[in-house]
């Protein structure tokens, strides 16, 4: 019953979090916080540079893939950078692993949380066969990453990309691909 209630919330909070978005085509990067060291200066970040991977604005998601949801670097004029994919080697620090995709047969946009429904519908079955062992003994956590409306619309992209990710927010380190874990 905790995985399913976990798996109800993250997707509802992907869904809230696409919801509350401005049409970009990826969500927002993920943060790590950071404080000050005692003698000023910052410490290390967990985070991998952006240079350490490929940066994907349209991701097309295969079983295996490690990746973030990062930003590119400041824009010219100092605002915000582009929403992107950081596709990385399963080597490096990373905070996601695609362990099955969903094809969503509909030509229209089905909406985002017709796509988190089907992907808490679909995405389990999908689980065992790469991780080595059922979700519901697993530490590890489900997620959902759907297209975006635009995305849909102009690059024909009508998958859904089931990943895992460690609940206490650390980072995975190499595949999770038969680890059981």
């Amino acid at each position: 019953m905790r995985r399913a209630s976990a798996l109800v919330v993250a997707i509802g909070a992907l869904a809230m979090a696409s919801a509350c978005s401005s049409g970009d085509t990826a969500s927002p990067p993920s943060t790590t916080a950071t404080t000050a060291a005692p003698d000023g200066t910052a410490p290390p970040t967990t985070d991998v540079p952006l240079d350490a991977g490929e940066q994907i604005y349209v991701y097309l998601p295969e079983p295996g893939d490690c990746w973030e949801r990062r930003r590119t670097d400041e824009n010219a004029a100092g605002g915000a950078g582009q929403p992107i994919i950081l596709a990385l080697s399963c080597d490096l620090p990373h905070d996601h692993e695609t362990f099955g995709v969903v094809d969503v047969p509909d030509d229209s946009f089905p909406g985002d949380g017709r796509l988190q429904e089907l992907g808490k519908e679909e995405c389990p079955q999908h689980f065992e066969g790469f991780v080595g062992t059922v979700y519901e003994l697993s530490e590890l956590e489900i997620g959902v990453w759907a297209p975006s409306q635009v995305d849909w619309n102009q690059t024909y992209t009508h998958s859904l990309a089931c990943y895992v990710y460690l609940p206490d927010g650390e980072k995975l380190t190499g595949s999770v691909r038969g680890t059981g874990r």
